[in-house]
């Protein structure tokens, strides 16, 4: 059963929450046993449950990382900024990571209990970073990580945004000619009698279709999207398929990939950073990449470091990744310092994203304004130009 509660701890603060409890006496003599005295408890309905975004994790491992450099116990500082933070949800987390660290959970544990706020890899490097004594700046780095990887992403949401919008523009004024403008000259241009020229009857021919059968090609638009979302979730064969034809995309695939390789260095020099082992770490790093055909690659990077090859000549064996990366890996594999090269590596490659990205964005817009010029200038002139040849007739 959950409480919806307010006690009073040590410092004599307010502490507000919900809790789950066999009874309101064990949830009392819970918090006692936390240093906290319950004011009032009444009967509450679940929380719901807590959600972050890589921007809010990223937020709670730099504030979390900051307090602990300054000396703070970890405690305290999730107390200070569960009272402090400016967003909600980020306080309600913190307050209830608060209370399981009073009972003696290790951050790591409490953050397992929270599936939809912290990833698996996440818990992972903190966890190491608690075992190494280095949780401050463990997680300091993994919230640099995080904010960088959230950059990245949404600089190509909005590349892939903005001919999304454009073609759902071009469609809905497509759809408004062909259903509403199209029929009327239509019927005009038939009641003349005169030959259309080809482009005309094409577009003609589009407009009789669409009238006929507009119910089947809204559901279209609306089922093929959804079943090929559940194909894709049910079929690794599948998701493999369409996951390296999209690193294969002109322009926008060497950008994914690019960016793929940059999270898996960054991700691979924090663990190493963090005291995880190689094995392990790309077991983690492999649930964590997006594409389905990067994931699959580095599973056979893992087992061939398993067989006892180095992770630079199983990666050179492969011939998918590239020269620089496995250069930056030998060369922290030689030197003992693969988190720092591996870190360069991928703010370098950070920095190209982001130049390939503005090159794309520059290239996409005139190309969509092309693409939108030629659609209507289709329509318009197939609508038109039999007009104009039947009043330029009639006025010579």
């Amino acid at each position: 059963m959950h409480y919806r509660f307010i006690a009073l701890d040590n410092e004599q603060q307010l502490i507000r929450g919900i809790r789950s409890a066999a009874s309101r006496s064990l949830l009392a003599q819970e918090l006692r046993d936390q240093g906290a005295e319950i004011l009032s408890a009444r009967p509450a309905l679940p929380p719901r449950p807590i959600r972050l975004s890589r921007a809010e994790r990223a937020d709670f491992c730099q504030q979390t990382g900051h307090l602990l450099k300054s000396g703070i116990p970890l405690q305290q500082a999730l107390h200070d900024l569960s009272q402090e933070a400016d967003i909600p949800s980020l306080g309600r987390f913190a307050a209830e990571l608060g209370h399981r660290i009073a009972g003696g959970q290790s951050l790591s544990g409490a953050l397992g209990e929270f599936p939809r706020a912290f990833s698996g890899d996440a818990i992972g490097i903190i966890a190491a970073g608690e075992y190494s004594g280095r949780l401050d700046e463990i997680l300091l780095r993994l919230a640099d990580t995080l904010r960088r990887t959230d950059r990245e992403m949404a600089k190509l949401r909005t590349l892939l945004l903005k001919p999304t919008l454009a073609a759902g523009m071009v469609l809905a004024a497509s759809g408004f000619l062909m259903f509403a403008v199209v029929p009327q000259i239509r019927l005009f241009l038939n009641s003349l009698g005169i030959r259309l020229p080809w482009h005309s009857r094409a577009l003609f021919s589009i407009a009789d279709f669409l009238e006929a059968s507009w119910p089947g090609v809204l559901a279209g638009l609306v089922v093929i999207p959804m079943m090929a979302g559940i194909a894709l979730k049910h079929s690794p064969v599948l998701r493999l398929t369409v996951s390296r034809a999209a690193l294969n995309l002109p322009g926008i695939g060497k950008l994914l990939f690019k960016q793929q390789t940059t999270l898996f260095a960054e991700l691979l020099s924090l663990m190493y950073a963090a005291g995880i082992p190689l094995n392990d770490a790309l077991r983690q790093i492999g649930n964590s990449i997006p594409n389905a055909a990067l994931r699959a690659n580095i599973q056979s990077l893992e087992n061939a470091v398993l067989s006892g090859l180095n992770l630079s000549n199983a990666m050179a064996a492969d011939r998918l990744y590239p020269a620089s990366l496995i250069r930056a890996v030998s060369i922290g594999e030689s030197t003992g310092e693969l988190d720092n090269t591996l870190i360069l590596y991928a703010r370098r490659c950070s920095e190209e994203s982001e130049r390939t990205t503005a090159r794309l964005q520059a290239a996409i817009e005139p190309a969509l304004t092309l693409c939108i010029g030629l659609l209507l200038g289709w329509i318009m002139t197939a609508t038109l130009q039999p007009v104009y040849e039947i009043v330029g007739g009639a006025v010579r």
